[in-house]
């Protein structure tokens, strides 16, 4: 049976003509329509991807301006020493200006000190970098570990008494210096009516001649050539001369007794106590009870005078005795003249001549002849020649001059005082409730009482703050209703003058560019200044570390000045956390000269030492060491509580002076304060640097 096929056969319909092209219109608008979104799609693509880069752009610049905030915050943190680290203010905005539009800040949060034996501080701060055109910052807490920057090593001074030119001592010094002390000279010293007593003088050291008239109650003196004459006298007694010189050594003769180069010892009048003359030249020896256990001559020794008994004596030159001494033992490499002497031996590498008909000896012994002495018994002649052992040379006495500078110690100042045009500029540094900076000396409605003010007028009148409730009083004067000023100023270019008459200052390191008088009052100060100081009867000043926590730091003044009128002006480096932070500037009383700085970048040539010169008047009472570049003269009862020292850094023709009296106390001294201690001001570069390292970081 034949099948059928179920296969259908479908044939195209063809469209009407009007509807082929709708098809058409409708297919190239999807296609445009997928085209737009397509190019729609890349065109947010492109504006994001920019975005992205444009924010990712701005946050590596924040970024970058935040991290190159950490290296200036650690370079400057790096640059502090221990004081002004300790003192830094927290919670303060550092700006610091950025470039590409970035402002940053940095804030100290936290400074943590270090515990022993650790030597680092640890300092928080938080910093931040501001893009503001792009609107985005970056913020970071940074750790720093720093160990502050160490000042130039403290200098000690060479001795209580210090004096680095030729000496005139016309009135008595009493010294009152526990575990001995050194008085020294650099120049000759001349005392002939009046002395040196009290307790604990080890040594006085004169690189020049000295001349005593008076008592010296010393364990050593020495000089170039030592005169001592009337009731004077010292232990140890030692003549260096002229080191190039040999003072006769081995001569035959007494002919070179008064030679002046080469450490010679002469002594006349009442002289006693002396255990040892010691000289490399000749020993002179005069005047009635004049004794010494040991008498020690490279050159000639000539014995004067009655009622003298001596112990050994050794000479490298001859021995002249007169009548009327004794001597228990003499060796001597040249000839030896006794003339009626009480002698019990004689040693000797020359002859020896009796001219007195000489009977008292036990032995001679002698390496040539022995005549006129007798008996005859105990004399021996000797060949080879006995030995004779001649001390060794003395060695010159060499002193470290110290470097006086005020110029060097301005910055360290609470208060530098000068001259600007026809004002007084004060800067200020590290004084509570005050910002560091520049103030002027102003008063208040014509009254000639001074303050510290912002700004002032033509007539020096305040004008910034405007009244005298808000200004701070740099003057305790004598009249509380403020009809009484401080300060007399000259103002000549190149002759500053400041003349202070009142009851006192704030308290503070005060340095003054110019010469300073201090006619009165009580100070509790140190003062530095540039050129000369001198002083009125009866001032009283306390060094920073003399007085210490009370009257610096609370206002605890003596009850005769007004503390009230300071109030609240302690110096910040000094008072830390309720205690008193002493430095070697604070056992400076006084101070004064320098070196100016050079006028021009290009001076070759040093500059030349300015000032210097001090002046102590009658009744004065210092309370700190005494630093003067040149001279000092006193004139009066003065009574000082530290250490003197006059450097002659001017190298002029004048000399220290010293009249009336003077008590120098270093008895029963507070805690604290170290008289012999002061700033080095030879060598700036001597200190170590600080240091300062990122110990870690995080993102805020």
């Amino acid at each position: 049976m034949k099948q059928t096929s179920a296969i259908k056969h479908f044939s195209r319909r063809k469209l009407p003509r009007h509807e082929r092209g709708a098809a058409t219109i409708l297919t190239v608008l999807l296609i445009g329509v997928g085209l737009v979104s397509a190019s729609l799609g890349a065109m947010h693509m492109v504006r994001s991807t920019q975005e992205r880069q444009l924010a990712a752009h701005a946050q590596v610049n924040s970024q970058s301006g935040v991290w190159s905030t950490v290296e200036v915050v650690r370079v400057y943190l790096q640059s502090l020493n221990q004081t002004q680290l300790t003192t830094l203010a927290t919670d303060q905005v550092w700006t610091i200006t950025g470039n590409d539009g970035l402002s940053q800040q940095a804030i100290v949060t936290d400074i943590a000190p270090p515990v022993a034996p650790a030597t680092a501080y640890k300092v928080t701060a938080k910093l931040t970098a501001t893009d503001t055109a792009a609107r985005s910052s970056s913020s970071l807490e940074v750790v720093y570990e720093v160990t502050p920057a160490s000042p130039p090593g403290n200098v000690t001074l060479n001795g209580v008494l210090d004096f680095y030119n030729d000496l005139n001592l016309g009135g008595g010094i009493t010294l009152n210096v526990p575990n001995g002390a050194s008085f020294n000279v650099d120049g000759d010293f001349t005392a002939d009516s009046v002395g040196i007593t009290g307790v604990g003088l080890n040594r006085v050291a004169v690189t020049g001649n000295v001349r005593i008239g008076s008592n010296v109650d010393a364990m050593q003196l020495w000089g170039r050539n030592v005169t001592i004459t009337g009731g004077a006298t010292a232990k140890n007694i030692y003549a260096f001369g002229t080191p190039t010189a040999e003072g006769g050594i081995g001569s035959a003769t007494s002919s070179n007794r008064g030679d002046t180069c080469c450490g010679n010892i002469t002594t006349s009048g009442g002289v006693t106590g002396i255990e040892s003359m010691n000289a490399n030249g000749v020993i002179d020896s005069g005047g009635n009870g004049v004794a010494a256990q040991r008498v020690n001559a490279r050159g000639n020794v000539v014995l004067r005078g009655g009622g003298a008994t001596h112990g050994a004596i050794i000479a490298g030159g001859t021995v002249e005795a007169v009548a009327g001494t004794s001597v228990a033992s003499l060796m001597s490499v040249g000839n030896v003249t006794l003339g009626g002497n009480d002698v019990a031996s004689v040693i000797t590498r020359g002859s020896v001549a009796c001219t007195a008909n000489w009977k008292v000896f036990t032995s001679i012994k002698a390496a040539g002849s022995v005549t006129g002495c007798h008996p005859n018994s105990g004399i021996e002649i000797l060949n080879p020649p006995p030995a004779v052992s001649v001390m060794e040379r003395l060695p010159p006495v060499t002193l470290v001059q110290p470097r006086v500078d005020a110029w060097a110690l301005r910055a360290a100042a609470n208060y530098a005082v000068e001259i600007d045009g026809t004002k007084t500029k004060v800067t200020v540094q590290n004084i509570q409730g005050m910002t560091n900076g520049t103030y002027y000396l102003g008063t208040f409605e014509g009254k000639p009482r001074e303050y510290l003010c912002n700004t002032v007028d033509a007539n020096n009148q305040c004008t910034l703050p405007a009244t005298r409730q808000d200004a701070h009083p740099f003057c305790n004067s004598y009249s509380a209703s403020e009809n009484n000023g401080c300060f007399t100023i000259t103002r000549t270019p190149g002759e500053e003058k400041w003349s202070i008459a009142g009851k006192s200052l704030p308290p503070g390191v005060m340095w003054f560019k110019g010469d300073l008088t201090l006619n009165s009052g009580i100070y509790y100060n140190t003062f530095i200044v540039t050129g000369d100081i001198s002083t009125g009867g009866q001032l009283v000043t306390y060094a920073m570390n003399y007085a210490g926590y009370d009257p610096i730091c609370n206002n605890q003044f003596d009850t005769s000045v007004r503390s009230n009128d300071f109030a609240g002006m302690r110096p910040s480096n000094y008072c830390q956390n309720g205690a008193y932070v002493g430095n070697a500037l604070g056992n400076i009383g006084l101070l004064a000269g320098g070196y100016a700085p050079a006028s021009t970048a290009n001076q070759t040539t040093p500059t030349p030492y300015s000032g210097g010169l001090i002046e102590l008047g009658a009744g004065n009472a210092i309370y700190g060491t005494v630093l003067s570049g040149d001279l000092l003269k006193t004139g009066g009862s003065t009574r000082i509580y530290g250490y003197i020292s006059a450097a002659g850094l001017q190298q002029s023709e004048d000399i220290n002076n010293l009249g009336g009296s003077t008590l120098l106390d270093l008895m029963n001294l507070p805690a604290g304060y170290n008289p012999n201690e002061i700033p080095n001001m030879n060598d700036p570069a001597s200190g170590s640097a600080g240091t300062a390292t990122v110990l870690w970081t995080r993102y805020l």
